[in-house]
């Protein structure tokens, strides 16, 4: 399962988030990739 580090979470914004399907954007994460994570 993916885990949102501390950096890449305080870099989130509203747009990255998306309440319908509890899902977060991740953009330029590790390997500077973009991820599609659960929300808890």
């Amino acid at each position: 399962m993916p885990v949102v580090c501390a950096l890449e979470a305080c870099a989130l914004k509203v747009n990255d988030i998306d309440s319908e399907r509890m899902m977060l954007r991740v953009t330029n994460g590790k390997g500077a990739k973009t991820a599609v994570v659960p929300k808890q």
